[in-house]
């Protein structure tokens, strides 16, 4: 970072906490509650209890340090989120709750998308760093993995298996926080702590629903504890079930006739939007679609389907304006009826944590967790392409043009769910078992002047992944038969079973061509951690607090795919892609410290190193280290800022990713140049054509390494008004990504021939080499043969911005009391570079820029109310710069001047049309609750979210499914639920 850069990042923050500066705030009262909500309740009846209780309420342990303290407010900032907040504003699970909070990126992963290769989890991102660079922590202790790595490339912490009963509050830390909690902290921390010490008993029944449909959900939850004289138990169980949203649940998304029409392409227009593909067979002399037998009544068999007359329509050049006949076949209107818009689940979940007390200086302490989460998924019908879209002469095709037969290609047919047996069987499905479990001691020292605490634990999490394939070979002989020779061309002879082909299956028979495919991952982490805090000794200005930790882990993973996908027994890797394949394991060793300094009555310092060191394939280590500072002029005012240094190492699946092939479509710039054609080789097929790929993890990985700073205040102007400001930055170098194929061969080619790639880039040497070692030609001929792409260190990203809240609280004898929150993120600044010594891009205009959350809850006798509205400022189009419709509606393809003289191509070369440019509006939610006390015990709860129905928010120029902004806007609509809260005494 440069420094003018540095000063104008400063002087922007500077001016804004400036203009803010007038109306920031925190209450003293607010801070004093969440102070004792924070603090664990210590056990009933203990003889020794007040002297305990009084020390617990006067320090509390936060997020972001080792040490307790008084205050809640920190150098760092913390953000606060409770379980009763979670209910209140009509949340069901954890990750909701989460994903509405303005630090984190909106939907990373909507259910609705294709190729989702982790679809029983729910990650989430953190001021889009990713989501494997926030650190997920239960109770302060990290927890395992999800075993399957995202995208198939890196892995990333579960949200989706946290029950929300039994939560006690999160706390989050978005800013750096390696100095204290080692990798993975680069963007920050996720503290979900657990309900401890309960007494009583408390029984919770909700049922609910979408009003478009699908969706319906109960969850029973119990949450109780007992407390004896020397001990304490606290449990809950929660089960929770929903059912999937379908496509045919949400007509307006359901088929290809949903496409809006600002994306309607020149045939669309001309004759009418195509329908999918229910059955076709081709002729492959003539490309006319051989007629289903029977016509419409053949196709009504099918569940779906009906006859479909397909045409062809030639804008531009020979034959423009014409319409040329293609056939019939049997179409599908509902081409995305089966997908599933939103998962469904099938959730068993227990908490048990318990403590025994020897003595008033000694605790020992435990914990269990086993969680069982199910989800049935789907976003792709069946189907086979028969011969892998091979072609065959079939004597049994005969008619009068055709009375020995004909060459027939593209054989394609797709099956219904009555032909699989139920719409279950037609789903796949995702089982997660995760258990944790840890044992502790804790006490004090030293007439209690210290805290120590010693632990041991392993958490473990297994996925067992079931989803339906079809068996090529059984699917030939079921359809084809035998191979009954060549034709003198070489043509093999089959004949097509015309009577299945036509006819809708049994469940028993598509059972005989098509089986569960079963991927099976496991990840888990061991780890020891002894830790002690308290007071050194009375400084000049208060006491120091000071805090230390050692900690020992071993982690791992392991993937077990299905050896079929493996073995090719389910087609070609290259309509399969990559498959996930890998495993190992790694020691960590951790040692850190922490002080705590008062410097003045008003000023207090804040200082922490911590070193860790990872063995595993190449070992390494880090030091870490942070400082902050706090500064109270007043007991109303907290100014406050931090300085962290940040490391993450390699992730498990970036370096044991055993290699997978599969066949890609790349452009060969360096043969292009060697033969004289480039750049122009995207349009000659010489140069662009498949090519066998390989993905792989590497050994040569280093860290990611990065620091961190906030600055702002938290002022308390009035007993019943809070507001607190902070800006933040976060810089990370050596980003871990993979380098695709086509970026490789770029690169091989600028460093054959000088100069840059077509993206700037100008390779160094050591670049050169490792490309080198990757491209695989033919010596004699330069024909590329291979290309191996994984991960590899690459160069930076650098996110800063503005956190702002506000807290007022107003009681009226008249009107009951009311409660206002309102918190509000604005990134100021989104860069990345590509390589080390890039310029640095600026793509804040790619991501949201801003977020507002806000509620307002209401409390008048036995009657309580939320209100909760989410704002998301709108994102670009899904096609942002492509190119925008002609007079006529017509989308030209981008760079495909050379067959439409309107074409839009490259701007810095050639004439362009324009370039859609659209950003869509902010995404604005609201959510309702009401409340009612109908006993001491018994509650009644109603919750609506979503309340004016944003399920059918389309992006206009999203060229393909599912025609709709999904990574702002969900397909789930308004939904109710119905709750009984009865707490037993």
């Amino acid at each position: 970072m440069t420094n003018s850069t540095f000063q104008r990042s400063a002087l922007a923050s500077a001016l804004s906490l400036a203009l803010l500066a007038p109306m920031a705030a925190l209450a003293q009262s607010t801070a004093e509650s969440q102070d004792q909500q924070a603090a664990p309740t210590p056990p009933a009846n203990k003889k020794s209890d007040k002297k305990e209780e009084s020390a617990q309420l006067r320090t509390i342990l936060v997020t972001g340090s080792r040490i307790r303290r008084v205050e809640v407010e920190g150098a760092a900032p913390v953000v606060t989120i409770t379980a009763d907040d979670i209910k209140r504003q009509g949340f069901s699970t954890v990750a909701d709750a989460l994903q509405s909070m303005t630090q984190f990126a909106p939907n990373p992963q909507p259910d609705v998308l294709y190729g989702s290769r982790t679809p029983g989890a729910k990650p989430l991102e953190l001021r889009f760093f990713g989501a494997g660079r926030s650190l997920l922590l239960v109770n302060g202790r990290r927890v395992a993995d999800y075993p399957e790595p995202s995208g198939g490339q890196s892995n990333f912490s579960n949200y989706g298996n946290i029950p929300a009963a039994a939560i006690d509050r999160i706390e989050i830390l978005a800013t750096g926080a390696s100095a204290i909690y080692g990798s993975d902290a680069v963007a920050g921390v996720i503290n979900i702590i657990l309900k401890k010490n309960y007494e009583g008993d408390q029984f919770s029944a909700r049922v609910g629903g979408t009003e478009r449909g699908g969706g319906s959900f109960n969850d029973f939850s119990w949450v109780g504890g007992k407390t004896g004289d020397n001990w304490s138990l606290t449990y809950s169980f929660e089960n929770f079930r929903r059912q999937p949203i379908m496509g045919d649940d949400r007509p307006f998304m359901n088929s290809s006739l949903d496409k809006p029409r600002t994306i309607q392409n020149d045939s669309d227009r001309a004759i009418g939007i195509q329908e999918g593909i229910g059955i076709r067979l081709i002729d492959n002399d003539t490309g006319m679609r051989i007629a289903p037998p029977n016509g419409a009544a053949t196709c009504d068999q099918f569940s779906g389907f009906n006859l479909f007359h397909r045409q062809n329509y030639t804008r531009t050049g020979l034959g423009q304006g014409t319409i040329k006949d293609r056939g019939y076949q049997c179409g599908q209107l509902n081409d995305f009826g089966a997908n599933t818009l939103d998962n469904g689940n099938n959730n068993q979940l227990g908490n048990l944590y318990g403590t025994w007390n020897f003595s008033d200086s000694l605790q020992a302490w435990g914990s269990l967790a086993v969680y069982e989460t199910k989800t049935t998924h789907q976003t792709d019908a069946p189907f086979v392409d028969m011969l892998n879209d091979g072609t065959w002469f079939d004597p049994g095709m005969t008619d009068a043009t055709h009375p020995n037969g004909r060459n027939v290609t593209s054989a394609i047919r797709v099956f219904t769910p009555r032909e699989v047996g139920s719409r279950d069987d037609y789903r796949n499905h995702t089982r997660d078992r995760y258990i944790d479990f840890a044992v502790g001691l804790k006490g004090k020292l030293f007439d209690d002047r210290f805290d120590w605490e010693a632990s041991i634990g392993r958490s473990q999490d297994k996925t067992h992944e079931s989803y339906l394939q079809l068996l090529p070979g059984p699917v030939n002989q079921f359809f084809l038969g035998p191979n009954l020779g060549t034709t003198p061309d070489g043509t093999p002879i089959y004949k097509l079973d015309q009577q299945r082909w036509w006819n809708p299956l049994t469940p028993a028979q598509f059972a005989s061509i098509a089986t569960h495919a079963v991927n099976e991952a496991k990840s888990w982490v061991n780890q020891a951690n002894a830790s002690v805090t308290g007071e050194l000794f009375q400084g000049w200005a208060g006491p120091i607090g000071w805090a230390a930790e050692v900690e020992a882990a071993r982690q791992g993973y392991k993937l077990s795919p299905d050896m079929r996908l493996v073995n090719g027994d389910f087609g070609a890797n290259d309509d399969l892609g990559f498959v996930d394949q890998g495993g190992g394991s790694r020691s960590r060793y951790a040692v850190g410290t922490e002080f705590r300094v008062p410097l003045l009555s008003t000023l207090t310092a804040s200082v922490g190193a911590r070193w860790d060191s990872y063995k595993a394939v190449k070992n390494a280590s880090n030091v870490s280290y942070m400082a902050g500072l706090e500064y109270r002029p007043v007991d109303s005012l907290l100014l406050r800022g931090t300085y962290a240094t940040s490391f993450r190492a390699p992730d498990m699946h970036y370096t044991y990713a055993l290699a997978s092939s599969q066949t890609n479509r790349v452009e060969d710039d360096y043969l292009c140049q060697l033969k004289g054609a480039y750049p122009d080789c995207g349009f000659q097929t010489q140069y662009t054509h498949d090519a066998l790929v390989t993905r792989q993890g590497s050994t040569h990985l280093d860290y990611e390494k990065g620091h961190s700073f906030t600055y702002g205040f938290v002022w308390n102007a009035r007993d019943n008004l809070s507001i607190t400001v902070d800006y933040w930055y976060i810089y990370l170098k050596n980003l871990i990504q993979d380098i695709s194929a086509q970026d490789e061969l770029a690169i091989e080619r600028a460093c054959a021939f000088g100069g840059s790639t077509s993206a700037g880039y100008v390779p160094t040497p050591s670049d050169c080499a490792f490309v080198h070692t990757r491209i695989h030609r033919n010596p004699t001929s330069n024909a590329l043969v291979s290309v191996e792409q994984g991960p590899i260190n690459k160069g930076g990203q650098r996110n800063a911005g503005i956190d702002a809240s506000l807290k007022y609280a107003l009681e009226t004898a008249r009107y009951g009391n009311f409660t206002l929150g309102l918190n509000y993120t604005l990134s100021t600044k989104y860069e990345t570079s590509s390589h080390p010594g890039d310029p640095w891009r600026n793509e804040r205009d790619d991501h949201v820029r801003s977020r507002v959350r806000g509620s307002v809850d209401w409390q008048y006798g036995r009657w309580n109310a939320t209100v909760l509205g989410t704002r998301t400022g709108g994102l670009r189009s899904a096609h942002y710069l492509n190119c925008i419709p002609l007079s006529d509606g017509f989308i030209p393809p981008y760079g495909e001047s050379g067959t439409d003289p309107n074409g839009c191509v490259d701007p810095l070369t050639h004439l362009s049309n324009g370039r859609v440019r659209l950003r869509g509006a902010p995404a604005i939610f609201w959510n309702f609750g009401l409340g009612y006390q109908v006993t001491d015990d018994a509650k009644l709860n109603l919750y609506v979210t979503d309340v004016f129905d944003k399920a059918d928010v389309q992006d206009p120029y999203k060229l393909d499914y599912s025609y709709t902004w999904d990574n702002l806007y969900n397909q789930i609509g308004r939904a109710y639920s119905l709750e009984f809260v009865y707490r037993f005494r």
